[in-house]
């Protein structure tokens, strides 16, 4: 969970420095079978969708969707997930944040990864469009260093179609 926690917490941090930004697009799901959706946000050559190079043949691509068109840890989504020749070489980190805070929040267990799929399209030098979707359960994680708490969860079931900005390492 550290790791994952790292990553979001980078992010956020990345995504909170941008001031002046366009909701590029939308993508949709629900959280406990209520609708929600996600805006994915866009300042010239940032956005919260991305993918990059770490070697060859592995990509890491990053989904981060906004509950409101604006930066915001409450609401927030996020799907990372490294490929191998386009194919996940584990199961997706996703996360889930309520509040206002990075903790608690919710995550994916990788003893119960839920149903992923994703497919890179219509690569330019710039962009790639990243489909896909992601059903299963995330469990609570209160504090760093704690086990996730598995009595207490939530459903997310998520479709996404969208641009991803191609990121130099």
């Amino acid at each position: 969970m550290f790791a994952k926690l790292g990553i979001t917490a980078g992010l956020f941090c990345a995504s909170l420095g941008l001031s002046g930004v366009a909701v590029a697009q939308t993508f949709e799901g629900t959280i406990d079978g209520k609708p929600q959706t996600w805006h994915i946000l866009t300042k010239g050559n940032e956005s919260t969708v991305s993918i990059s190079e770490q070697g060859p043949g592995i990509q890491m691509v990053v989904i981060q969707g906004h509950a409101e068109p604006s930066y915001a840890i409450k609401g927030t989504l996020t799907i990372n997930v490294a490929l191998m020749n386009g194919q996940p070489l584990a199961s997706p980190d996703v996360m889930y944040f309520p509040g206002d805070k990075m903790l608690p929040s919710y995550t994916s267990d990788a003893d119960a990864p839920g149903e992923f799929s994703i497919a890179l399209k219509d690569e330019t030098s710039q962009k790639v469009q990243v489909q896909g979707q992601y059903k299963g359960r995330l469990y609570l994680a209160e504090k760093i260093g704690q086990d996730l708490n598995k009595d207490k969860s939530i459903d997310v079931s998520v479709s996404f179609d969208l641009p991803a900005l191609k990121m130099k390492q």
